[in-house]
């Protein structure tokens, strides 16, 4: 039997399905935590590998620099530099279909060293043109419950799914004998930034993609329908996303990239990286609202237990 894999979920209408445990009972996978492993690597080792070919060849100019991004770094800056005080710009997005409803998870102490070690190399040759998501706002998308729509259709979407159902959700991975846990690292890139991926384990019989799956039958359980993103067998947290792209002009620019990210997962492949207990020192939370670059844990809608 060769290794395993299964094909991640695009976005679509709102549905009833799990995705999420279709993958564990597939009869390749079922009961084998290992197999879950393999859709995770399998999945991860493609995707960078098609992605790394497609940058390498293009004829032009391969980096999409992120609009959304530019401008929502200007309204920070207004922001910031308003002589009156802090001015309150979040409620111009409120009404548009950019928001979303989704839970996650924040890396741990040694996994944000790590990130931002990673972070200052990449930078260090990509310049400006690449902007770094700050380590108050790194965050791991576990399930969604409602993609990019206004705030108050988020809100209704919250009631129906219910609040008290919400944290049962959230506090899931607080009654588990033993929490799950992400290991073996790896960068990863497209054309709009770069993020690190990791695996779930494959010695505990109750993965990382268990708890997923759990999760989204809880929310399913109110009766609702769900609307999500690309949805993948995948645990990445995005490091960065371009907001330029004159390195990236030439083909040497481009090699040079590549190169830095395959020495970089080298050295994450010989050395002993800690494992991410997944809630272990910080529960899971909720977040609602314009979160396409993150957003500090202070501004979570609620939050559940470790």
């Amino acid at each position: 039997m060769g290794e395993f894999t299964f094909p991640a979920l695009a976005a679509g209408p709102p549905s009833r399905r799990n995705w999420y445990k279709e993958l564990l009972d597939d009869p390749q996978c079922a009961g084998n935590p290992a197999r879950v492993q393999e859709a995770y690597e399998t999945h991860r080792e493609a995707y960078g590998l098609n992605q790394c070919r497609a940058f390498l060849a293009a004829g032009m100019n391969p980096v999409t620099p992120d609009q959304a991004l530019i401008k929502h770094l200007e309204r920070e800056r207004r922001r910031n530099a308003s002589k009156n005080g802090p001015v309150d710009l979040s409620n111009d997005l409120d009404g548009q279909d950019v928001n979303c409803l989704v839970i996650w998870a924040r890396p741990p102490p040694q996994i944000i060293t790590l990130i931002q070690n990673l972070q200052q190399r990449i930078a260090s040759l990509v310049g400006p043109d690449i902007y770094l998501i700050p380590s108050k706002d790194l965050h791991l998308s576990v399930i969604e419950l409602s993609h990019r729509h206004s705030a108050p259709h988020l809100r209704a979407v919250e009631n129906e799914v219910e609040v008290s159902r919400i944290q049962q959700i959230l506090n899931s991975v607080s009654n588990l004998p033993r929490k799950p846990r992400l290991i073996s690292p790896q960068l990863s890139f497209d054309k709009m930034g770069i993020a690190l991926n990791f695996i779930p384990t494959k010695e505990d019989p109750y993965t990382y993609h268990h708890l997923r799956s759990d999760m989204h039958a809880l929310a399913l359980e109110s009766g609702v329908s769900i609307d999500m993103c690309y949805t993948a067998p995948s645990a990445h947290v995005t490091l960065g996303r371009f907001i330029g792209n004159a390195f990236f002009e030439g083909p040497e620019g481009r090699k040079e990239f590549a190169t830095l990210v395959g020495e970089i997962n080298e050295e994450l492949r010989d050395s002993d990286v800690p494992e991410w207990v997944v809630g272990k020192n910080t529960g899971l939370e909720l977040q609602l609202g314009y979160l396409k670059f993150g957003r500090e844990r202070e501004k979570a809608d609620m939050l559940g237990k470790c």
